[in-house]
Parts: structure tokens; C-alpha cells; sequence
């Protein structure tokens, strides 16, 4: 990261990052990246320049609602071999609130990207002039991926909200979606219609 921000800010000084690192010291994970020497990094860059923001807490409701509404677009340099079948919370999240993304080919944020209409782009390896190439033509293109991001936020819940988990209950129940738009008899699926 500390590579890819600095390519960024020097092609496109006007850019500002917020980094988010709930676990800046790799306590609770094995570092065999050097996790904790980039946040090193990190944290000496954020000293020097306004324009690089740590946030080093755990991300409670409040503060990850905080850090997503303050976002344009979210930033996800994974290796994408660690996403090949499991998901990226953080993605899932920004592509709900209409944040569009950047993330490994390949991966499952890739998946995620086309799958709510291309709203993000994708790098391919993980080196840190691709990343921030990728990254930079999301920016250069902004308006167009921000656009796909909100009519991706739009379609999230349709496929992935409560409604939709509703809709999946009552399937299983073999009742039709409509029972729990409203549509039943009382008492029937009371409890549907609430979570709706």
C-alpha cells in the first residue's frame, strides 16, 4: 500500500486516502507479507502528508458507516489468490453503499464488480504500479463509476437485503414471495412481513 499511494499522489496530487487497518500491528494474523512494516510505513507518510489519513481502530457500526460515507470509492489491494472463493467483506459493503471498487482479477471481487453492473475496476498482478494504474483510471473515469456504483447499491438489495433473505425463506416454506409483501392473511407469515 505504502508503494501504490505514493504513485498515486504523484500522478494525481489532488487525491486524498483514508486507510483503514484494524490490526496495524499483525497481532492477530501471521504477517508473512509485512503487513506491520507497511503500516510502519504508512503511519511516517501520514506524519509528512495531510493527504494519507490512518484509522487503526477496530471498525465498529458507527465508525465503518463513517469510513464508507467518506469514501468515493474503495480500494482492495488483495492477492487475489487469498479470494478466489472467499468474499471481501470490505467489498461487499462498498458496492451495497454505492462505493465503486478496485480489486484483484480473479478474485471474488471481480465477481462482485460485474455482477452489480461493472461498478469498479480490476488489476492484474498485484504490483503496485497496477494497482495504482487501475485505481487512476477509475478516478479519470469517475463519473461513469459512480454512476454504476449507485445503480449497484440500488440492485443490492433486491438480491442481497432482507427482502431478498424473505423471499429465500418463504421459497423453502414453498409460499410465494408475494405472502410476504403484504399480500397473506394475517397470522399466516406475520413474522415475514415484519422483517420486510
Amino acid at each position: 500500500m505504502p508503494e501504490i499511494a505514493r504513485l498515486m499522489l504523484r500522478e494525481r496530487p489532488e487525491l486524498r486516502f483514508l486507510i483503514h487497518n484494524s490490526d496495524p500491528n499483525a497481532a492477530q494474523t501471521h504477517d508473512p507479507s509485512g503487513l506491520a512494516e507497511a503500516q510502519k510505513v504508512l503511519r511516517a507518510m501520514a506524519a509528512e502528508d495531510a493527504r494519507i489519513e490512518l484509522c487503526e481502530e477496530a471498525a465498529d457500526k458507527e465508525l465503518w458507516a463513517s469510513l464508507l460515507g467518506r469514501a468515493d470509492f474503495v480500494l482492495c489491494p488483495y492477492v487475489a489468490e487469498h479470494y478466489m472463493a472467499s468474499y471481501s467483506a470490505v467489498a461487499v459493503e462498498a458496492i451495497a453503499n454505492a462505493c465503486p471498487v478496485v480489486g484483484p482479477a480473479g478474485s471474488t471481487v471481480e465477481a462482485l464488480i460485474k455482477e452489480f453492473g461493472g461498478a469498479g475496476a480490476v488489476f492484474e498482478p498485484l504490483e503496485p504500479a497496477r494497482v495504482a494504474a487501475a485505481a487512476i483510471a477509475l478516478v479519470d473515469d469517475f463519473d461513469r463509476y459512480a454512476t454504476l456504483g449507485h445503480e449497484a447499491a440500488k440492485i443490492w438489495p433486491t438480491r442481497y437485503g432482507p427482502r431478498a433473505a424473505v423471499d429465500a425463506v418463504l421459497k423453502l416454506a414453498g409460499l410465494p414471495a408475494e405472502v410476504g409483501a403484504g399480500r397473506a392473511t394475517p397470522g399466516r407469515v406475520g413474522a415475514a412481513q415484519d422483517l420486510r
